[in-house]
């Protein structure tokens, strides 16, 4: 018997999420509405608040993640991961400058973290974003 596809099996995404972003003392609510694109071969993700909008896309080829985030300046950023299954998908900033680790982990098919650390504009960041499905 084969194997469900990686990319089927982040399905559960699909809709819109509930986040929020605690960074210091300041959370930012926002909302993350996700859906395939390109055949399937891609989650779209669209984040956005009353004040920041971005889009993510999400593959999974070559065994491991590649997550592309498109911000409105015109800037992005490449992250890869290897395959570590769906529940727990560990990313690594490759493009423009290393230095931005950023995980998921699922914690029910209704609720995920995202997890980020490392270094951002050479300054040391962490801080946990939580998104529940409406």
């Amino acid at each position: 018997m084969r194997a469900a596809s990686p990319m089927k099996l982040v399905g559960y995404l699909a809709g819109r999420w509930n986040c929020s972003s605690t960074v210091g003392h300041t959370t930012t609510r926002y909302t993350a509405d996700y859906a395939y694109a390109l055949g399937g071969k891609w989650m779209r993700t669209i984040n956005g608040s009353s004040k920041y909008h971005s889009e993510d896309m999400m593959t999974y080829v070559n065994r491991g993640w590649t997550v592309i985030d498109m911000e409105p300046t015109g800037t992005m950023s490449v992250l890869t991961g290897p395959d570590s299954g769906v529940a727990h998908i560990a990313l690594t900033t490759r493009y423009p400058k290393p230095g931005l680790n950023v995980t998921f982990d699922r914690l029910s098919m209704m609720k995920y973290t995202l997890t980020f650390s490392g270094t951002l504009s050479g300054k040391p960041v962490h801080w946990v974003d939580i998104c529940t499905k409406t």
